[in-house]
């Protein structure tokens, strides 16, 4: 606890985190921010370069995040408003620093916060309330800032009520003050624009009969309740409750009040209201992703779950958990039940899984696969793959999601391969010996033809000769020969008086009708 009723427990270890991990990255995310909106003190530093502007706000950001999380951050704070008030800020005059400029720096920091809470957490319940704190802190600092600034342009009363409504509009909130002895309330312009008023409307000030006919009536109660406390206990008080506004709209709304005695030792309540709406819609609509996510945990077909590995528990398990091994969601109440379920040639798998959740990296799965034992005592494979959910300031693992799916079908199946692949390879090696069987053969066939061939070349060889020496001897005959061959009766071979007789020359290769045409008419063809 900081101060009173701020407590920032949580979003201490939140700025541990950014201070650690992602400290340059916020500084440029906030100066970005920062010149999103035109923030006015920039044209102070407009000289420096932007390393410059980094560099200096890297240190300002470091020891802005060491105060939040040793427990400085108010006591830096009322020290800040007291060095604005002795005009003791560098670099900036005092009259140079406006309401707006507070709003902003306040809005745009809170906007660097929340764009970096997905890198921390992504369970809904520290990111709200993380949002809280947040809304907390910034709120009592602005509550403060707004007095101390109040405080130094009095003398500008009516120029600072204009930069005052315009810090208020920015923020969506409003101040009040009521003296309970004069019966006087004061109410800024922007809390007569959170109610749907007009100021107009009250030129005697707004009493608080007008401002408790528009409070729900299930809030009146407790608003009352925290008024009277502020005004005889002299306590802060922090209240939530819900308004309609003239006009019928719904409206939720933040008060930060706390009561005091003036100097004329009148009591007065004052406080501020802030409009608080769009953050609870926020709210409504991360609880609605929340349940949409349960919805998708409850419709995968897989096992979900989460283990805590600090308390050696099961903090999840979806409804597959039943479907598929039978057992209810809350039969594993620990790990130790776990292992009884698991086969027993399996258990150093279980003990090696559970060592290297330890060294996962973010984003890393562990996947294995072992067997266990359903609700009717059958032997399952089970498939799981495990990744990092959450770890500690230390970066230790602590918390583990997975999923579990039933590969008993598949294992089936890959043991039915395996058999397939033993026949085959049987099959492929008595094939391989019919091949070397059949090449053998092949090769003896192949030696007994190149055998024939030779055998045929020879005899080719001697009856060519015998046919050039038979016509060598016809050549020299002192007779007219031919020899034809073929049903065509082609000229293979004449005599040169075969030539004379017949007084042609061109005759081997044709055919004696081709030849000789004449010799057709006479029959002889």
């Amino acid at each position: 606890m900081l101060s009173g009723d701020l407590y920032l427990e949580t979003l201490k270890e939140y700025c541990q985190f950014l201070l650690e991990h992602h400290l340059h990255s916020f500084v440029v995310e906030d100066l970005k921010r920062n010149r999103e909106v035109d923030l006015p003190v920039l044209k102070f530093f407009s000289k420096l370069s932007d390393d410059e502007i980094i560099a200096m706000s890297t240190e300002t950001i470091r020891k802005y995040f060491l105060d939040i999380i040793n427990d400085k951050a108010v006591p830096q704070i009322f020290q800040s408003m007291e060095d604005w008030k002795a005009d003791k800020l560098p670099g900036v005059s005092k009259h140079n620093l406006n309401a707006a400029d507070i709003a902003l720096i306040y809005n745009t920091r809170k906007h660097s916060l929340l764009v970096f809470l997905p890198l921390y957490t992504t369970d809904y319940k520290v990111i709200l309330k993380i949002v809280d704190e947040i809304e907390d802190f910034y709120t009592f600092q602005l509550n403060l800032a707004v007095q101390t600034y109040s405080d130094i342009k009095h003398e500008l009363i009516l120029e600072n009520k204009n930069k005052l409504k315009d810090a208020q509009v920015m923020a969506n909130l409003g101040n009040w003050e009521y003296n309970l002895n004069t019966k006087k309330t004061y109410w800024s312009d922007q809390l007569f624009t959170i109610y749907g008023l007009c100021k107009d409307d009250f030129p005697f000030g707004i009493t608080s009969e007008d401002v408790q006919q528009y409070i729900n009536p299930t809030d009146l109660l407790s608003f009352r309740e925290n008024i009277h406390k502020a005004i005889s206990k002299k306590e802060k008080y922090t209240l939530e409750f819900r308004i309609t506004t003239k006009n019928g709209k719904e409206k939720i709304l933040y008060d930060h009040g706390y009561g005091s005695v003036n100097d004329l030792g009148e009591t007065i309540v004052k406080g501020i209201t802030q409009d608080i709406t769009t953050k609870k819609e926020t709210e409504q609509k991360l609880q609605q992703r929340e349940h949409f996510i349960a919805q998708i945990a409850e419709s995968t077909p897989d096992i979900i779950y989460v283990i805590d590995l600090v308390t050696n528990q099961y903090l999840f398990f979806n409804k597959e958990i039943t479907i598929q091994l039978g057992y209810k969601k809350d039969h594993f109440k620990d790990l130790s039940e776990i292992n009884k379920i698991i086969h027993p040639d399996d258990h150093s798998v279980l003990e090696k899984r559970f060592k290297n959740y330890l060294l996962l990296k973010d984003g890393e799965i562990l996947e294995d696969e072992m067997r266990m034992q359903d609700v009717n005592k059958n032997w399952v494979w089970i498939n799981t793959r495990g990744m990092v959910l959450k770890r500690d300031n230390n970066e230790n693992v602590t918390q583990i999601i997975g999923t579990a799916r039933d590969v008993t079908k598949i294992k089936t199946i890959q043991v039915e391969l395996t058999n397939l692949n033993i026949e085959l390879t049987e099959t492929n090696r008595e094939l391989k010996n019919l091949q070397e069987e059949l090449q053998a053969s092949n090769e003896e066939l192949s030696e007994s033809n190149n055998f024939l061939e030779e055998k045929v070349a020879i005899r080719t060889f001697e009856i060519t000769k015998q046919r050039e020496y038979l016509f060598s001897v016809l050549m020299q005959a002192p007779a007219a020969i031919a020899i034809l061959k073929g049903p065509d009766l082609i000229y293979e071979m004449a005599t040169p008086l075969y030539y004379n007789l017949i007084g042609k020359t061109d005759l081997i290769g044709k055919t004696g009708r081709n030849a000789i045409p004449e010799l057709t008419q006479q029959g002889v063809w």
